[in-house]
């Protein structure tokens, strides 16, 4: 991985930031107010992929964090 982050690091230094690729942290994990799980299964990955989506688009609601952008 140290290899890996490292040439994405070397990239960035070399690039225009709007060519570099998008990076964005999804919580796969989340649960309800009442402790149940909210992923029911593979099917919901098109949610998550919606948002990417409209985060590139520029209609996806969406946070900056040091490692990405953060859905709400």
């Amino acid at each position: 991985m140290g290899n890996y982050f490292k040439h994405w690091i070397e990239i960035g230094k070399k690039t225009s930031p709007d060519k570099l690729p998008k990076i964005f942290y999804v919580n796969w994990f989340r649960k309800s107010p009442d402790g149940k799980w909210l992923w029911p299964g593979y099917g919901e990955n098109v949610r998550v992929l919606k948002w990417v989506l409209e985060c590139v688009s520029g209609t996806g609601k969406a946070r900056k964090t040091a490692i990405g952008l953060c859905s709400y």
